[in-house]
């Protein structure tokens, strides 16, 4: 496979081999509706599955948060799994992210292969970021432009 350094040093994408069902969704063309989260598709960083459980009809997975993902998540906010957009349900610990995914999601994407102790790539809350970017900013006087 051919990816760049930085791809392969915070993706789970070294360890990919053929065959390997992954996410992919065509972007927004402007003035296309939106109908769901911000994400850009980039990988912030590495988390790891702590619980899969059926819960009724929905399945709920809990996954550790590295710091830089952690700083940006927030209850009922986004955090892209894998590649799919998710709404944050809760928030266990302040490492740690709570989903629920209904029926569709679970059977129309790779999230039904995930078991404790996976590695997933993890883009965390865009809004979030820019907010807590601007704030760094702030304090230390940085103007951007």
């Amino acid at each position: 496979m051919a990816a760049v350094e930085a791809t392969l040093s915070r993706t789970t994408a070294a360890e990919w081999q053929p065959g390997r069902q992954v996410n992919l969704e065509r972007s927004l063309r402007a003035g296309q509706r939106l109908g769901g989260h911000f994400v850009q598709g980039h990988v912030d960083g590495l988390g790891a599955v702590q619980q899969v459980q059926k819960a009724g009809a929905q399945v709920v997975i809990d996954v550790s948060l590295p710091e830089i993902v952690a700083e940006v998540t927030v209850l009922h906010g986004s955090i892209t799994i894998d590649g799919v957009s998710l709404t944050v349900s809760e928030l266990p610990g302040n490492d740690m992210a709570r989903v629920a995914i209904i029926p569709f999601t679970w059977s129309h994407t790779n999230l039904a292969r995930l078991v404790p102790g996976s590695t997933v790539n993890l883009e965390g809350d865009l809004i979030g970021r820019f907010v807590i970017e601007h704030l760094r900013r702030s304090r230390h006087g940085i103007r951007s432009g």
